[in-house]
């Protein structure tokens, strides 16, 4: 017996959501009494800990740094299509080809198989009297290591498809992708204004980025948040080391393993040494951890790597069986 009830989604971080971070905001025009939205070249926190926010970073920050707690991209960097109707409210949402649109009642399932189908899609914002119609929206949940005191996500949205979008989703994917994993790493997000490269278009908009920047700054400012919190795996000096090495020329991802399955080897040992308790602690952990990664590459439907993390998760049981006699 586990003491929880097993259920399909138990692997899923569930850390509330304690605030979000935006660069923009609304404000007043005193003429009209309405409010109008402003860009802004610096990130602000909202909500009930927002004091958290402006206590970290006093200065109008344009970089922050923040953690993922999740390899899954629906939890820490969801991209998808939303439609909201002429009140604002979510009218459906989807991924290009999966969809779930109200229809009046509830939310139902809608596959895109075909042109026939993109046309419903658009009578469907019309439908529904939709003003933007069907929109690109990223957003990421993510730590703040900065922040003490409390414990919980941040959230951060952007719409720009053209710019932000794109670059963040790229960023993520291939850190995960070469890493292995986006979990104990420090990513720089950051926000600057720029000047619109149109003919005779004098607009200026802010861009977001994430940059993964492992420099010695960051990794011992995410050493000190876990540590301090006891909430996850301790960054240890290993881990550091081991980071220390993922970039190369600013903005190449490198790993001194030689395949996927030998840098979750190395990630797994340098994480054993993070907790106490004797070996038998240590090679559960490390059997916990490579039934998650199993588990992870099969959903994923990545035969190569399920096969990898198998044979990983077949050496620690037996370690750990041996232990145990």
């Amino acid at each position: 017996m586990t003491g929880r009830i097993i259920k399909a989604d138990n692997d899923k971080v569930k850390l509330p959501i304690i605030g979000k971070v935006k660069c923009g905001e609304k404000r007043n025009n005193p003429k009209t009494g309405k409010d109008y939205p402003i860009s802004l070249d610096h990130f602000i926190g909202f909500g009930k800990y927002q004091s958290y926010f402006d206590k970290a970073y006093p200065d109008k920050p344009n970089r922050i740094q923040i953690i993922f707690v999740s390899n899954d991209p629906e939890q820490s960097c969801n991209e998808r299509y939303e439609l909201r109707n002429d009140k604002g409210d979510l009218y459906g949402s989807g991924n290009g080809k999966s969809f779930m649109i109200w229809d009046g009642k509830e939310y139902k399932p809608y596959e895109v198989n075909g042109n026939g189908d993109k046309e419903y899609l658009k009578q469907v914002s019309k439908d529904c009297k939709s003003p933007k119609g069907w929109e690109v929206i990223l957003t990421l949940q993510f730590i703040m290591p900065a922040i003490r005191g409390v414990l919980g996500l941040w959230q951060f949205s952007t719409k720009g498809k053209a710019s932000s979008v794109n670059a963040i989703r790229d960023t993520f994917d291939f850190v995960q992708v070469k890493a292995g994993s986006v979990l104990n790493i420090v990513f720089d997000l950051m926000v600057e204004k720029v000047q619109s490269q149109k003919p005779d278009d004098p607009s200026v908009y802010p861009v977001v980025s994430l940059i993964c920047n492992v420099s010695e700054e960051n990794l011992q400012l995410a050493k000190g948040f876990l540590e301090s919190g006891k909430a996850f795996p301790k960054l240890t000096d290993e881990v550091i080391e081991q980071n220390k090495g993922l970039l190369e020329s600013g903005n190449e991802v490198k790993s001194n393993a030689s395949t996927s399955a030998e840098l979750h080897k190395e990630v797994a040992e340098a994480k054993q040494q993070a907790y106490p308790g004797g070996n038998n602690r240590k090679l559960k952990d490390a059997v916990d951890y490579y039934t998650n990664m199993v588990k992870e590459a099969k959903e994923k439907g990545n035969i190569k790597l399920e096969k990898e993390m198998q044979s990983n998760l077949d050496e620690a049981e037996n370690r750990y069986n041996e232990v145990k006699k």
